[in-house]
């Protein structure tokens, strides 16, 4: 416990200086970040105007009460009704004020995430510290922080559901994964995963939760608040330009790039997105006996709600995070050099430097329609294909020496024998 609270501690400290010293200057962050949305949306909904939240002009005159923002800029909310009541305590700070809580809860949440994550995954001192420092320095949590994003938090329901899972606490981490239906496209595979791995308990608790937050909402809301919501979810797919889909490390994205026709291209990727689910389905049905069946269905369902997701942005890649760690833990242990290839080599095109000159650079340079590559869809399309092939493999064999199941199941026991030990030493 001393532990995980130093830990805490550092990587606060540790993840505070990218995002402080990166930060644009003075008024620049209006061009970059979507926070005053969140912030309008506050004050609609502590005005009585929830509804509003989603009507993009009515919004957009609410945040030019507070900011000064460039006429062409447009910001708003996609996040669905049951989420947004969370925001409404910003509406008690002034705008910068709002800024700084924003600002300092969100590297709260993230540094909180990594050491549930340490403690769900038995990571070493070491493994953790490489943990804090690798996310800190990553391309995505930068953006997340840089944009106003509240990736983070969603990362924070993610961890928490993780840790709880690991201590068997399935009912209790069905709670905790509905802060990541904050973006409901990038937990559903996950849910597929656990679907056919016939964890319905788990899933039922989902279900619950979600039912009694949609209800809270509507009270706040309305069902003009819903019907503007998924008005708005259907104009952000009509124009790759409104959304930067061409820029998102995901199939839609490559495509986008390729100059495929728009209508084409949503086409396909519902059709892949689709597929990756039933796929997912299929895929748990394997893992359905086994007790830490979530470690390959958080690694492989996070990596395909990328690479084939309808709407992910750079910013989204930070929820990778525990993905990766497995990954890369799993790895090591299984010494496959091939696995641990790829996943560095994910990490390493995400680190700030090699991202800001690939998103940045590369991407400012070119034009639409002239056959261009994503490197990160790649690299992400890669990871994905090799961690599906090294679980369906691996997991699929319960004697193999380099088993997770068995390696984990070997902590337990260890624990327990050291635990006895200790009793008995101090009697």
């Amino acid at each position: 416990m001393r532990t995980s609270i130093i830990n805490f501690f550092f990587a606060l400290a540790v993840l505070a200086i990218p995002a402080v010293i990166f930060r644009p200057p003075g008024d620049t962050w209006l061009m970059v970040s979507d926070f005053p949305a969140y912030y309008g949306a506050a004050k609609l909904i502590s005005h009585g105007h929830a509804a509003d939240v989603y009507e993009i002009h009515r919004l957009q005159l609410e945040i030019r009460r507070a900011w000064r923002m460039p006429p062409e800029r447009q910001v708003f909310v996609a996040e669905p009704p049951i989420f947004m009541p969370a925001f409404e305590p910003l509406a008690n700070f002034t705008p910068n004020g709002a800024v700084l809580f924003s600002f300092i809860t969100a590297i709260a949440a993230t540094a909180l995430s990594l050491v549930l994550l340490s403690e769900a995954l038995v990571l070493s001192n070491r493994a953790t510290l490489w943990l804090i420092a690798l996310t800190a320095s990553s391309g995505p949590f930068w953006e997340s922080m840089h944009c106003g994003k509240p990736v983070p938090f969603m990362l924070l329901g993610l961890s928490f559901a993780i840790y709880l899972l690991s201590i068997y606490r399935r009912p209790l981490a069905g709670v905790a994964t509905v802060v990541a239906l904050m973006k409901w496209h990038e937990i559903l595979p996950f849910l597929a995963f656990s679907s056919g791995a016939k964890k319905y308990g788990y899933l039922l608790a989902i279900l619950c939760s979600a039912v009694l937050l949609g209800i809270a909402s509507t009270a706040i809301f309305g069902v003009v608040g819903w019907v503007n919501y998924f008005h708005l979810l259907g104009d952000m797919s009509k124009n790759p330009i409104n959304v930067g889909y061409q820029s998102m490390p995901t199939l839609r994205g490559q495509l986008c790039l390729m100059g495929v026709n728009w209508t084409m291209v949503n086409a396909a990727a519902a059709i892949a997105y689709a597929a990756s689910l039933i796929f997912l389905g299929w895929f748990g049905r394997r893992f359905a006996n086994l007790e830490h069946w979530w470690i390959p269905g958080i690694t492989c369902s996070s990596l395909a709600a990328v690479t084939f997701g309808l709407h992910s942005h750079q910013y989204d890649v930070l929820l990778l995070t525990p993905a990766l760690c497995i990954l890369i833990k799993e790895a090591a242990a299984a010494r496959n050099r091939g696995l641990l290839g790829v996943a560095g080599a994910l990490v390493a095109i995400y680190a700030l430097p090699v991202y800001v000159s690939i998103h940045y650079g590369y991407f400012g340079s070119i034009r639409l329609g002239i056959g261009a590559l994503n490197p990160f869809f790649l690299a992400l399309l890669a990871t994905t294909i090799y961690a599906f092939v090294f679980f369906g493999r691996s997991w699929s064999l319960l004697k193999s020496p380099h088993s997770g199941v068995r390696r984990f199941e070997e902590f337990d026991i260890r624990d327990k024998i050291e635990g006895r030990m200790a009793q008995a030493g101090g009697r």
